[in-house]
């Protein structure tokens, strides 16, 4: 029956339109409920654990990064080099 209620749950949010990241977190919902597992203080803490990571503060600055290089000019710069070196040569740089 668990099964069935995931499957239903998930097939129907991914219809409704709801991105499949957020339709899994419903479903984890509708399980909770079914199961009589749901304490929402447990559900809040759980998701602002997994959002609280070392590693996935590296994404934005990433991009940060990125965008500072492209504004600057040294992304141009980063590429123009290794063209110059193997550009000439067949399959010496994919772009």
């Amino acid at each position: 029956m668990t099964v069935v209620i995931f499957l239903s749950v998930l097939l129907g949010s991914i219809l409704l339109g709801i991105p499949v990241a957020f339709a899994l977190l419903v479903c984890g919902v509708a399980l909770m409920l079914h199961l009589d597992l749901f304490d929402a203080q447990i559900l809040a803490q759980q998701i602002v654990s997994g959002a609280d990571s070392f590693s996935l503060m590296a994404i934005p600055f990433f991009i940060l990064a990125g965008e500072i290089m492209n504004e600057g000019g040294l992304s141009k710069r980063i590429i123009d080099l290794p063209m110059k070196l193997v550009g000439h040569k067949r399959g010496g740089l994919g772009l």
